[in-house]
């Protein structure tokens, strides 16, 4: 958790960082964590290589054990609903 909080207080020290920006990131800083209990990572090499090429084959990405997507999926918004700005 500490980790955490040094990390807000870092990117909140920069200017350009505004602050519905610094809240996106920490809820999805707390999201992750939340997260780190169902996040488990491999224990003997052997386990390690049969992630790697596993991963390797379906992304093409060499030496990757785990990642995250971080991908932006645009959602429609309803036709009911009055549209953010």
């Amino acid at each position: 958790m500490l980790a955490h909080l040094e990390l807000a207080v870092t990117i909140a020290s920069f200017p350009m960082v505004r602050r519905s920006t610094m809240h996106r990131i920490t809820n999805t800083m707390d999201f992750l964590l939340n997260l780190g209990p169902q996040i488990t990572f491999p224990n003997t090499e052997e386990e390690k290589r049969e992630v790697v090429t596993a991963f390797e084959s379906i992304s093409g990405f060499p030496n990757v054990i785990r990642c995250i997507d971080g991908s932006y999926i645009q959602i429609r918004t309803p036709a009911a609903k009055i549209k953010s700005t």
